[in-house]
Order: structure tokens, then sequence, then C-alpha cells
């Protein structure tokens, strides 16, 4: 563990570099930021939004024609990876893509669909082993067909096996990743069935330094990046909702909603609940308007306007805070104990940090587990590039 107080200095003026390199932002007087009640309206819509069509559609033809190829050679890979970055909703995709798969002479089933780390990582090897029990997937350790034709071992390829999210089987901390290690020799060893993992960028490549994971699943399928028509096409729903009237047409949009857009898919890497969060903060009212909300009426969306979509600047990181940020998305999302087990630490040491972490919005709580801020992100990974962190590049 490093010498977090030894670094104070250089942490200072890493800090004061990485905000005199901050872009200004210049608003319109005239506007404000939307009440927090619009706000929550807003984000209670694009909460509920469906996944990207285009996640779907990536995943499932990945997919299909993976299994394909498998069905119809004897020596195809039996498994592919679907990866995206932690704020990504992968498991979301999957789901989505598999239920859209047309496939009626492919059985699939779904391994730990609702995975979450035990409180025991140690019997994670446990839960893989009952899960295949419980599906009764028979595993060949030996891989061996006997006398079987290759006609008829080609015939038997109809189960496809899925772990939607591999980044909640394992936990860094000693033989946190037996799981993981497990899943991978099975694979290898029987390829009478067909292997698809979710799995974060973070996680897939901390899997593949420390048990080299990607010499067994060879095939990895990215999700896309999504570009401005992508975004305008899945956060329609909720853009029809301000929208003024010229630009509700399926025509071209207008020049300054069209560069909107485009700003956006930069200011995002493409990334979707990145975009979300941009797009909501683009959004201001005019201060009469402001002047004049009332939470008790209802709340009309109309007079809502839009800025250049801009991301806020990182909170001030201490170095700890680093090494915490980083341990959140090796694990795309933990529970404070298993974060203090795989960082090495009573949790009493990084429960103040963690507070403070999510005081700043740096970090949030999802379904009871920390996880990343998707604001946050893009800027977080630049900060722990900086510092010479590995992150999550595949």
């Amino acid at each position: 563990m490093a010498d977090f107080q030894g670094e104070f200095i250089l942490d200072k003026l890493r800090s004061w570099f990485s905000q005199a390199k901050e872009a200004t932002h210049i608003e319109d007087d005239r506007l404000g930021e939307l009440p927090e009640a619009m706000a929550l309206e807003l984000e209670r819509k694009i909460q509920a939004l469906p996944v990207p069509s285009v996640y779907e559609t990536t995943v499932r033809e990945t997919i299909a024609s993976s299994v394909e190829t498998w069905q119809n050679n004897l020596d195809a890979e039996n498994s592919l990876a679907i990866v995206a970055s932690p704020v990504e909703p992968l498991v979301g995709a999957i789901e989505g893509a598999l239920q859209e798969w047309d496939a009626s002479d492919i059985d699939i089933i779904t391994l730990l669909p609702c995975c979450h780390r035990p409180d025991d990582p140690l019997q994670l090897l446990e839960e893989i082993d009952r899960a295949l029990q419980r599906e009764n997937v028979a595993i060949d350790r030996r891989n061996n067909n006997g006398e079987k034709s290759d006609e008829d071992i080609l015939a038997a390829r109809r189960t496809v096996l899925v772990i939607p999210n591999l980044s909640q089987c394992f936990l860094r901390c000693i033989g946190g990743w037996q799981s993981i290690e497990r899943l991978r020799d099975t694979i290898a060893r029987d390829r009478s069935f067909f292997w698809v993992a979710g799995c974060t960028t973070w996680s897939w490549q901390f899997l593949d330094y420390v048990c080299q994971i990607g010499a067994y699943i060879e095939r990895v399928c990215l999700l896309p990046e999504l570009d401005a028509k992508n975004l305008c096409q899945w956060l329609d729903t909720v853009e029809n909702t301000i929208s003024h009237p010229e630009v509700k047409s399926n025509d071209v949009l207008p020049d300054r909603y069209q560069t909107n857009w485009d700003t956006l898919a930069e200011k995002s890497r493409g990334l979707s609940q990145v975009a979300a969060c941009l797009w909501l903060r683009s959004l201001r009212l005019p201060q009469e308007k402001i002047e004049q909300f009332d939470d008790d009426r209802e709340i009309d969306l109309t007079d809502i306007e839009r800025v250049a979509p801009q991301a806020p600047s990182l909170p001030e990181l201490e170095a700890i805070d680093r090494y915490l940020l980083h341990s959140i998305l090796i694990h795309d999302r933990i529970s404070l104990p298993h974060l203090a087990l795989s960082f090495g630490e009573p949790e009493s040491l990084i429960r103040p940090r963690i507070q403070i972490l999510l005081q700043k919005e740096a970090i949030c709580i999802e379904n009871n587990l920390l996880a990343v801020h998707p604001i946050y992100y893009l800027r977080i990974k630049t900060e722990l590039e900086n510092n010479n962190f590995f992150t999550g590049e595949v």
C-alpha cells in the first residue's frame, strides 16, 4: 500500500494542474439550473428508457454468428465475451438480445442471472458449481466424445450457457478468482456447450492479468460507441417531452440542435449513461420560470432550454481515493465490506473516505452496492491513467 501522506504534496500539484486544464464554460445569465423536482422527473424518464437498440442488435448478431460457427465447425471457439464500460447497461443488453434472438433450436440457460457476491467470496466457486448442478448441466471434464462421429458431435451442440455479469463472480483478494479459473478451465475442457459471458472492460483486463482469461475466451465483442444519431434516437422519448414544435418533426434537426447531439456524442465518448447525465445537465430554465416554479403544480417541461453539454470538474481527490475508485471500477459494483477486503484494510479505515466520495457524488449506491457515478466516469478514468493505474481498455 502506498504511503498516502508522502504523496500529499504531489497529489495537490496534480489536482491543481488538472483543474487548470479544464476549459472555461460561459453560460447565458438568463438561464438557471432546473429545479430539483423537474430534474428528478426527467431523471425518472431517462431511467425508464430501454437499452439502446444498437447495443442489443450488436450483441444478438454477434452471439448468433458465433454460435452458428460453433455448430458447424468442430474446432470452433465455444465462448464469447461481451464487454462494456462499467457504467453501461451490459446485463440489460445481453438479456434483451437473447429475448429477441430467434433460435428455436437452441437451449439458452442463464447461470447466476442475478449474481451478487456472497459474504464469503471464497463461496463463489461453490455458487458456480451449484448453478451448473441446478440446471442439470453435466460437464465432461475429460472432453471425451467416445465413438461419436463428427456429425453427431455437431448435432448435439445446442446449449448456450450465459453468465450475464462475470464481474460479480470474483473479488480481488487471496483466492478470490478461483471461480473464474474454474469457469475458464470448464470452458476449455468441454466444447459441447457454448458460453456467453458479460464483463466490464476493467474486470476483463484484471482477470486477463491474473488468470489469462483472454487465452480461453478469445472472441471479445465490445459494445459500440453511440454516435449523435444513436443518442438522438435513444433519448427521443424524453427529448420530445421538452422539444419545441420546430424539432418535434422527423425532418432534419436545426443546426443548433444537431450541434448539441454531435457535442453530446463527443463529450460522452459514445457511452449511453454518460450521455444521459450530460444531456440532463445541459438543460436549463429561464430565471423568471424558476422564480415562478411551484413544486405542488404539474410540471411543465416545455419551457426548458439547452446549453452545450459539459461535464463537471472532478472533485479534489486524495491518493487513497484513487485506490478506492480503481478497486470499485475493477469490480463493477461492490459492497463496502468487500471493498475493504479487496483493499487489504479494515472497513473502519476506508468508510470515512467512501462517505466523502458519496457526498462529492464521485460514486453512488446502486442496489446497495458502490459504483462510480457516470457523470464523472471519464474524468476519473483520465485521472487514474495520469497516475499510472491500469484502466479498462480492451
